[in-house]
């Protein structure tokens, strides 16, 4: 843009194409149109002109000043002088870098306690608050996967010196078994974003800009191999020339097609367009996608936002660098001063002594000094000149710039941890107060990486919306010594599933201090019990309290609910699968915590308002499933019973026996129950399991009743089985018992449905 369109009275971001528009009426502006209908080499000509453009505006000295600025902010990082700075040959560089610790302990604070997901469930069933809590652990146990904290750290390092952070996504198809989400931190000096774009917005484009050898660039795109060694004169392809390192621009953009957007992506170097492409990262088929608009497959991180671009318009390095380089200075000016505390000998040339002489005067104390005196003093013909001493206010003038350096970055001595060459001054309250206070500055940049962390989360979902269409497995440790494993894919994303960030405890709250606070509050009785389990930042603090009440007043009651607690995750992903219309195959290797788990599911209404056919698929995997324990079930007894002798495959396998999955559970003997579901002492299980063929209550061909899991008496214990030693519905009710949901299902199959 031409320099005469600026003046000195003019605002710093004075484009009238972008930011001075409120006195512009009509056409601003005239852009080439991205289309991938467009023959190639209109398509590159018209993203190359898109991305110059735009670069030149960020590069602009009048306005954002992007690639000085972020030249200029590496180097104060890493202690080098700025061009402004010239010295003389004989004075040396030094650098006092209190910005290099500024940012260091910012990026501390921000990353000692990231936020967390939160998942919050589509619906009010038992399905979907096990499918939110699955959700959320396989969100955590992913950030374990891919080094969460790291990311966070690069990204708030980019954001304090390139004044913006950015996560590009990519599906890896040959990370594990069935792929992986991958995040990647892209250096935003490799990024060249949409000038037009407001913050939060969908840019126009984002140009990527990667690096790679021929090699890699041949095995990526091998149907443009051909094309690729004609581009770059390459005959036969030996190691030298295949070992080329390529930039390739990818450029992910949106165009418009009958009234409707489009996003793409276009990836090329030079005149060669290896690929283009409708975005991969959206459902467009099924129509089943987690996020509510289509955008690029980007996050960003911004602070010192006035939200009319994605790039922040400065960063505390920047607004700190002028005293940086006082401070530079005074402190070399301070050294030089102390390397002259000996004085300047000087000598005179009546002394007899010549050039060569003096060059070999080292000042050493034992050195002597032979001359003509002529009848003169000593004093006449050398002399010693005494050091200049240094005016107070020059000392001053160096502790006030490292002291304005630490206020512009909000990070005072007292949160940096280091000395500011007082001594004495404040109280330990003063302290603290000063402390806080900075911690509150910060907490501004914390609030931004809360923001890019929700939307980080929500991509990520959308993303294993999309490339989660095998199973992908996660174990999660949620730090209480127990792994969960979990198995997820799409089908178990629930259209009005929500996720959000729940914002970690920043060093300004003093975490430790409070919990000590907590705790002696606790001792003298000054405190409730749930306050006390928040002010220690326990996870969960409700549910702990809960349990903690429950206990206290029915100590059975808290094992019963234990007991109906049960679940196996397995259990709620095949039910997941059939329901919406997957047949499972595979029922091997199912525990008795997933038969009670499907029982409970099966008297949910999602099972009960199914249709016919989902009921009858559901039923018959059931069927299979419960002969497969029973059958590892008895073979387990006949080897506690007759020792290694029932694993010789040449005798016949034992017969069915039933068990009572409470017992193998810990919960109490094998029999009936008492009345409130405890174990009825010296109880024994009555012969039970499934009915076989032709008995009464055989299956029907066609009508598998939900009663088919294992007959029982109304109102009291089931007989035996795999379901046996729990207590059935209320009689008459065909409802599960509300004081135990986990109770068994009715014995007469009229009681409910029959598909």
């Amino acid at each position: 843009m031409a320099q005469d369109q600026f003046s000195s009275a003019s605002p710093k971001l004075s484009d009238m194409r972008v930011d001075n528009i409120s006195e512009q009426l009509g056409v601003i502006d005239s852009l080439p149109a991205l289309n991938l209908d467009i023959p190639d080499n209109e398509l590159i000509k018209n993203l190359n002109y898109r991305i110059e453009d735009s670069r030149g505006y960020w590069d602009q000295p009048q306005g954002f000043n992007l690639k000085q600025a972020r030249a200029n902010n590496s180097k104060l990082l890493v202690g080098k002088e700025l061009e402004t700075t010239t010295l003389y040959r004989y004075q040396k560089m030094y650098v006092e870098n209190q910005i290099f610790v500024a940012n260091e302990s910012i990026i501390a604070y921000l990353t000692q306690n990231p936020a967390v997901p939160e998942v919050m469930p589509a619906q009010d069933s038992i399905t979907s608050r096990k499918l939110a809590t699955d959700m959320e652990k396989v969100l955590k146990a992913h950030s374990q996967i891919v080094n969460l904290d790291r990311i966070v750290d690069t990204m708030a390092r980019n954001l304090l010196s390139k004044r913006i952070g950015i996560v590009y996504w990519e599906f890896d198809p040959n990370y594990g078994d069935n792929g992986e989400v991958i995040p990647h931190v892209v250096d935003p000096e490799h990024v060249i974003l949409d000038k037009n774009c407001p913050l939060g917005g969908n840019p126009a484009f984002v140009c990527h800009v990667l690096k790679y050898s021929v090699e890699e660039l041949c095995y990526r795109y091998p149907e443009k191999k051909k094309q690729i060694f004609d581009k770059l004169g390459i005959q036969r392809g030996t190691p030298k020339q295949m070992t080329k390192v390529i930039a390739v621009r990818r450029v992910w953009l949106t165009y418009y097609k009958n009234g409707e957007p489009i996003e793409a992506c276009v990836t090329y170097f030079g005149d060669l367009v290896l690929g283009k492409y409708k975005d991969p990262n959206w459902n467009y088929a099924k129509g089943k996608n987690f996020l509510r608009s289509h955008k690029k497959p980007f996050t960003f991180l911004n602070y010192i936002n006035d939200g009319q671009h994605l790039i922040d318009i400065t960063t505390p390095i920047e607004q700190a660098s002028p005293m940086q380089e006082i401070l530079n200075k005074r402190t070399r000016q301070i050294t030089e001063n102390a390397d002259k505390a000996n004085g300047t000998l000087v000598i005179s040339t009546s002394s007899g002594l010549t050039k060569d002489d003096l060059q070999n005067w080292t000042g050493d104390p034992n050195q002597k000094l032979l001359i003509k005196t002529g009848g003169q003093s000593v004093e006449q013909l050398v002399y010693q000149v005494p050091p200049h001493d240094l005016p107070a206010w020059v000392i001053n003038d160096k502790v006030d710039a490292r002291t304005q350096i630490l206020t512009i970055m909000g990070t005072p001595t007292e949160f940096t941890g280091t000395e500011d060459g007082t001594q004495g001054e404040g109280s330990l309250g003063q302290s603290m107060m000063k402390k806080n206070q900075a911690s509150g500055r910060q907490d501004l940049i914390l609030r931004g990486i809360h923001n890019f962390l929700n939307e980080y989360y929500n991509q990520l979902v959308q993303m294993m919306a999309v490339w989660y269409d095998k199973d992908h497995f996660f174990v999660y440790n949620g730090g209480d010594g127990d792994f969960d494993y979990i198995t997820i894919n799409r089908d178990m994303i629930e259209d009005g599933l929500a996720v959000n960030v729940k914002a970690g405890i920043g060093a300004g709250s003093d975490k430790a201090r409070q919990e000590a606070i907590a705790l002696q509050l606790l001792k003298m009785d000054k405190i409730s019990i749930l306050d006390a389990y928040k002010d220690l930042h326990l996870e969960g603090a409700q549910n702990r309290y809960d349990n903690y009440a429950k206990e206290k007043a029915d100590p059975m009651g808290m094992a019963r609910d234990a007991m109906d607690q049960v679940s196996d995750g397995r259990a709620f992903v095949d039910f997941t699968k059939i329901m919406n219309g997957v047949d499972v195959k595979d029922f091997t290797d199912r525990s008795k915590e997933y038969v009670l788990t499907m029982r409970k599911l099966m008297l949910t209404d999602e099972f009960l308002d199914a249709d016919a056919k989902k009921q009858n698929r559901l039923l018959k995997f059931v069927k299979k499933v419960l002969d497969n324990v029973e059958r590892r079930y008895a073979l387990d007894q006949a080897t506690q019973s007759q020792g290694v002798e029932a694993l010789d495959p040449s005798k016949p396998f034992p017969p069915l026996q039933p068990f009572n999955p409470q017992t193998q559970m810990g919960q109490g003997q094998p029999g009936s129950m008492a009345p409130g579901g405890a174990p009825a002492p010296g109880g024994m299980p009555a012969p039970g399991g499934m009915p076989a063929p032709g008995a009464p209550g055989q299956l029907p061909p066609g009508a598998l009743p939900v009663s088919a899991l294992q007959q029982g008496a109304p109102g009291g214990a089931m007989p035996g089985g795999l379901t046996g030693g729990i207590p059935a519905p209320q009689a008459g009710t065909g409802l599960p018992n509300m004081a135990n949901p986990g109770a068994a299902a009715p014995q007469n199959p009229s009681q409910l449905p029959v598909v």
